[in-house]
């Protein structure tokens, strides 16, 4: 029995508990996973495959879309912030009476 054979459970295991997690907060903590189990999974229903280049493949693109996109998409989410009065004063010179 090769570990070959059932290396897409474990990324589909791997990509469904993700998105779980992801559903349950709002932090995009593990959807950048998700997307590299994704990919894994693809990869893994290719024969002649080796588990390693699926990890391997799994870790890139988790790194990848971790490092370019979530920048991108947090500074998106909290594009409708506003500040309160006390965040506004940062950084700025006062006088205190």
């Amino acid at each position: 029995m090769e570990i070959e054979t059932y290396m897409w459970i474990l990324w589909l295991v791997l990509f469904v508990v993700a998105l779980a997690i992801e559903a349950i907060g709002t932090d995009l903590v593990s959807i950048w996973f998700a997307a590299g189990a994704m990919v894994a999974l693809i990869l893994s229903l290719i024969p002649g495959v080796s588990w390693w280049i699926e990890l391997i493949v799994f870790m890139v693109i988790s790194i990848a879309t971790l490092c370019c996109f979530r920048p991108l998409v947090h500074k998106y989410m909290r594009r409708n912030l506003v500040d309160s009065n006390v965040d506004e004063m940062v950084h700025k010179k006062g006088i205190l009476v």
